[in-house]
């Protein structure tokens, strides 16, 4: 399947920690796209975002507000979003 082998190829171990609960351990695939903030007319800023993807498999829902531990980095997840086939969270994260 072709989620499984995008994941097998670039996931990274990590712990999902949900709000109230246990840690998960899961396997995400890391991002660090660009973010553009509007600063005047015609005027932006660009500074690096995190995200991260995710098997629904591993967390039914992720919850904003819990944590997402990647090696030494923690980050509070601010929201996820399914994607259409219904197989992966995106995980837009801020960094602790």
């Amino acid at each position: 399947m072709a989620v499984a082998a995008g994941f097998d190829a670039f996931g990274v171990d990590a712990t999902y920690t949900p709000p109230a609960g246990s840690p998960v351990a899961v396997t995400v695939i890391v991002d660090q796209p660009t973010e553009d903030s509007a600063i005047g007319p015609g005027l932006a800023v660009s500074r690096p975002s995190h995200t991260a993807d995710l098997r629904r498999s591993e967390v039914a829902a992720p919850a904003a507000g819990a944590t997402l531990a990647i090696g030494p980095e923690s980050f509070r997840v601010r929201k996820a979003s399914l994607d259409r086939a219904g197989l992966v969270w995106r995980l837009d994260l801020e960094k602790q």
